[in-house]
């Protein structure tokens, strides 16, 4: 582990933890999920699809926001004031 932390410190551009999840498939796992389709969380064990590295993270900040303003938020006020 330090030597991943000492690596990450003196890279301009480290690699991120590999359970970093890129928005497109947080997005995806999201959609299916809210859809009813019940799938287990991916293995943070292994990376699922490219490494992503600190300047990736940085740039999907975004598409992030925009996801959970735009997609979580309004759907599970619709799913709250559906079960209310």
């Amino acid at each position: 582990m330090a030597e991943a932390l000492r690596h990450r410190m003196q890279d301009e551009d480290p690699l991120a933890d590999q359970s970093m999840l890129p928005v497109h498939l947080l997005a995806d796992l999201w959609d299916r999920a809210f859809g009813g389709c019940i799938l287990p969380f991916p293995s943070r064990a292994h990376p699922v699809g490219p490494r992503l590295r600190a300047s990736d993270l940085e740039a999907g900040l975004p598409a992030l926001e925009g996801l959970v303003n735009e997609t979580v938020r309004p759907q599970l006020l619709l799913h709250q004031e559906q079960a209310a």
